[in-house]
């Protein structure tokens, strides 16, 4: 049998790159489940963490007690406080930062560019001019509690529009999106500024705490609209990933 060494080199090369593969792709999945330990651990702090007299090994009781009713058995008080008033804003919290930082990888990807974010790309802004003109003027495309998030929402694809419009006419490059966006967010935050500056006192702070965030208000009733979303987008965007 002949001996082909540039074959050889090959199988070698391809060797090596299998084993580097196999390395990087475990490193990754201890890096994973260490991050969902750690938001186990995160979910019981915060629990834990307020006026109410809750101790950190009362939070995992209370789960466990929804879970095995039988087995485990928590205080009314305790459930109470937990599964009416900590754990919706926690999860939605949780919740949130997983759509967050999922589509700021999306955008990171998709323009190959590490700074990239919905918040350089003018998205951001331009949700919140919607939320500021729904709260200010109680005027939208929604209407109900649905008002400032449909407003956002809908401004939101306005400013997404017109950098897909813009940057294609530019030769759709990543810079000429970047730049675009970059021209969106100003022009939002002046038009968010321009209204606010006539707008009422109370009005303008309402606006200004819908931009900073506000878990505040979370009810177990909003996560049938959260949770369908970021449970088919987030696996869509890491499968075409």
């Amino acid at each position: 049998m002949d001996y082909d060494p540039q074959k050889n080199l090959c199988q070698t090369e391809i060797s090596r790159i299998t084993e580097r593969y196999y390395h990087f792709t475990s490193k990754k999945i201890l890096f994973i489940v260490a991050l969902c330990l750690l938001i186990v651990i995160s979910i019981g702090i915060a629990a834990s963490t307020g006026s109410a007299d809750v101790s950190f090994g009362d939070v995992y009781v209370s789960i466990l007690s929804k879970i095995f009713p039988n087995e485990a058995e928590s205080s009314w008080v305790v459930d109470t406080c937990l599964w009416k008033l900590r754990f919706p804003r926690i999860f939605m919290g949780l919740f949130a930062g997983i759509a967050l930082g999922t589509a700021g990888t999306a955008t990171q990807g998709t323009l190959k560019n590490p700074l990239a974010d919905p918040y350089m790309l003018g998205i951001a802004s331009a949700a919140g001019f919607g939320a500021a003109i729904a709260i200010i003027f109680g005027t939208g495309i929604f209407a109900g509690k649905y008002l400032v998030v449909g407003n956002a929402f809908f401004f939101s694809l306005i400013a997404a529009a017109i950098i897909i419009a813009i940057a294609e006419k530019k030769g759709g490059s990543a810079e000429a999106m970047v730049l675009t966006g970059i021209a969106v967010m100003f022009f939002f935050q002046a038009l968010t500024t321009f209204v606010e500056y006539f707008a009422e006192a109370e009005a303008v702070k309402g606006a200004m705490f819908w931009m900073v965030g506000d878990l505040g208000k979370a009810r177990w009733e909003d996560f049938w609209f959260v949770i369908p979303i970021t449970g088919i987008l987030v696996p869509v965007l890491i499968w075409k990933s």
